[in-house]
C-alpha cells in the first residue's frame, strides 16, 4: 500500500473494532505481529485456490462464533458478574487530588474521548479516565448498552428513539439529550428495552 503499511492501518482502528482478518504477505517475519491483530490466517505469497478457501473459511468460522457468542453475551456476562458481583455500582473519577464517587444509577450516558470517557449525569459531565470498552466491561448491560462505538447509554433514561432515513435512530434521553443509536447495536438495545 502507498501511504500506510496494513498493520499501520490496524494500529489506526478504533480499540472496539474487530475486522475479521486475513494477512495475505511475501515475507513470514509479520506472522507474530497478524496473531496479535487476532488474525484468522496469514498467507504466504506464492498461495493456492485451496490455500486461500481454507483461509477464508477459518475467518467466516471465527464470525459465526462471534455472532453465537454475541447472541448470548449479555445475558452469560450478568450470570458471571451477579455470581462474582463483579458489576460496578459506582464510578470513581479522578480529578487532580479530588476523587468522585459517582453511582452507576445517576450515568445518563457514557461517550468516548479517546483514551478517556466523558461521563454524563443530569448535573455534570466528568472525564474519566478509561476506554469506553474497558468501561462497558465492568457495566451491568442490563442496564448500560452501547448504542455506537463512541455511546453507552443508560437504558432506564431513554425518553423514545427517532429513526432516519439511513436506518441509525437517535435515542432521546428524558432530559432531552440525545446519543446516536447505530445499526450495528440497533437490535441488542431493542431487546434490552422491549
Amino acid at each position: 500500500m502507498p501511504a500506510k503499511t496494513g498493520f499501520e492501518v490496524l494500529r489506526s482502528l478504533p480499540a472496539d473494532y474487530y475486522p475479521y482478518l486475513v494477512i495475505v504477505s511475501a515475507h513470514d517475519n509479520y506472522a507474530l505481529e497478524a496473531y496479535e491483530h487476532d488474525a484468522a490466517d496469514y498467507l504466504l505469497k506464492p498461495f493456492t485456490q485451496e490455500r486461500f478457501d481454507k483461509a477464508f473459511q477459518k475467518a467466516v468460522r471465527q464470525l459465526n462464533a462471534r455472532r453465537e457468542h454475541s447472541a448470548f453475551k449479555p445475558f452469560t456476562e450478568r450470570v458471571m458478574h451477579l455470581a462474582t458481583g463483579a458489576y460496578k455500582n459506582r464510578i470513581s473519577i479522578k480529578d487532580g487530588a479530588k476523587i468522585t464517587v459517582v453511582p452507576c444509577d445517576e450515568v445518563l450516558f457514557i461517550e468516548a474521548s479517546g483514551d478517556y470517557v466523558s461521563v454524563i449525569t443530569q448535573k455534570k459531565k466528568y472525564l474519566h479516565a478509561e476506554s469506553l470498552t474497558a468501561l462497558e466491561r465492568s457495566l451491568d448491560p442490563a442496564v448500560f448498552a452501547r448504542t455506537h462505538r463512541s455511546f453507552i447509554v443508560n437504558i432506564t433514561f431513554i425518553k423514545e428513539l427517532s429513526s432516519h432515513y439511513n436506518g441509525d435512530y437517535t435515542v432521546v434521553l428524558q432530559n432531552g439529550a440525545t446519543v446516536k443509536l447505530s445499526r450495528n447495536y440497533r437490535e441488542q438495545l431493542m431487546q434490552l428495552i422491549s
